[in-house]
């Protein structure tokens, strides 16, 4: 199966959609996640001193193989710079999940995963 890594950002409006694919440098060193399918995403956004922080989860899904995944990866979405983030693989390992953020308060989140 053909997968990509790319990944795009959309600003919509009411009379238009612009968008940019992020471009993937490989010069920085930078660490980028697998390539994948059925995978789950959700936005996280925060706010400290007025200043609203977004990024965007995603966690497993399979790999080019139909290996399933199990890692989380988190990227900022004003950098585009992502992380590993380490998690039991009772929580990453799994495919065709759903995955949402429920804010408790301006700098803290949860992020629900089910199925998969």
């Amino acid at each position: 199966e053909n997968l990509v890594d790319d990944l795009f950002m959309f600003t919509c409006s009411l009379n238009a959609i612009d968008f940019q694919k992020v471009i993937k440098s490989i010069d920085t060193g930078v660490n980028w996640p697998k390539r994948r399918n059925l995978h789950a995403g959700t936005v996280v956004n925060t706010i400290s001193n007025k200043v609203v922080t977004s990024h965007l989860v995603i966690l497993g899904g399979l790999d080019e193989f139909g290996n399933t995944l199990n890692d989380c990866w988190i990227i900022n979405l004003s950098t585009f710079i992502w992380y590993q983030i380490c998690l039991p693989d009772s929580v990453t390992e799994r495919n065709s999940h759903s995955m949402t953020t429920y804010p408790i308060s301006n700098q803290y989140f949860w992020i629900v995963v089910t199925g998969g």
